[in-house]
């Protein structure tokens, strides 16, 4: 039809103008793997520890190992989304504002989707393929290893049109590019900073997958106005046995929002947003979501020109 269907099975609001009946999926399967899959939660809470972590140094053998402060409180990030590619010769020609064309994803850092706010906060993206394994012929992912590594900070995002964004292709090592195959059913765990994209979908076949969003709890999410959860062991009641830690007063209003919600809240959280952001007197909001557009819908750096 050339119009945007991935919006029907979302657990997310669009980036862009919403609709006071926007649809929204929100069942309890979906709820449950994102707040209480236990092997999942202890993967990405072992990955997030790891980055939180301070590094010791043991100066008789030079090893290095990671000491925590604490526990840290796993957060779901409300930028989630289920992803439906067609075939590439059958899918939408054009995107709409929020959706992604069915053909190839641009290179992009998930950082760059945020808003500036949460540019340190360490958001980790798990990309779940679904009904089928991926390769390089239905729109598996792609990515530049340890760009995120030799580019310390969120670099211009080009605005393509549609809400979508592009890095540079200057800034791109095509070299290096390297596809990622995978089984359904598997994960792959992607730095806020790392480079990727996905392929165009060349079979006769639907390419589904999910990206989930985890982080710590006293860190802004770069969608304030989305509601997110804290997810798997709930730390709220118990006490820090490794002494004061000090926070300043963003991070402790952060924390005081980050509470457990069971899938009726959460359910509900999301329809109070959808019912806040499609206000007339909010229809501006979307644009607090878009750093790389100027008011005048300009792109804001001039590698983009």
């Amino acid at each position: 039809t050339g119009n945007s269907f991935s919006q029907n099975f979302d657990f997310s609001l669009p980036k862009g103008l919403i609709d006071p009946d926007a649809p929204l999926y929100l069942g309890r399967a979906i709820f449950e793997l994102i707040a209480h899959h236990q092997e999942l939660l202890e993967c990405v809470q072992s990955v997030v520890e790891h980055e939180s972590g301070e590094e010791e140094t043991n100066n008789d053998d030079d090893t290095t190992t990671c000491q925590h402060k604490k526990p840290i409180r796993l957060y779901s990030n409300p930028v989630q989304h289920i992803r439906l590619k067609p075939p590439a010769s059958v899918g939408p020609v054009k995107a709409e504002r929020g959706s992604v064309k069915a053909d190839a994803t641009p290179w992009h850092q998930d950082s760059g989707v945020l808003t500036s706010d949460a540019d340190e906060t360490q958001v980790w993206t798990v990309w779940i393929p679904l009904g089928s394994d991926v390769d390089e012929f239905n729109g598996c992912l792609q990515v530049v290893p340890k760009s995120h590594q030799e580019f310390q900070t969120v670099v211009p995002h080009c605005p393509l049109g549609a809400g979508i964004l592009s890095i540079p292709d200057t800034l791109i090592d095509k070299a290096h590019v390297q596809p990622v195959p995978m089984k359904r059913g598997s994960i792959l765990i992607l730095h806020r900073r790392l480079f990727h994209a996905s392929v165009p979908n060349l079979t006769d076949h639907l390419r589904s997958s999910l990206d989930l969003r985890y982080q710590p709890a006293h860190q802004p999410t770069g969608r304030s106005y989305f509601p997110g959860m804290v997810v798997g062991h709930d730390y709220k009641n118990e006490k820090d046995t490794a002494g004061a830690v000090h926070q300043d007063q963003k991070e402790q209003e952060l924390e005081e929002r980050a509470v457990s919600v069971s899938h009726e809240e959460w359910q509900r959280l999301w329809y109070e947003a959808r019912r806040i952001l499609s206000a007339p007197e909010n229809q501006e909001i979307w644009k607090d979501f878009d750093r790389w557009h100027t008011h005048d819908g300009m792109a804001t750096h001039d590698m983009c020109a």
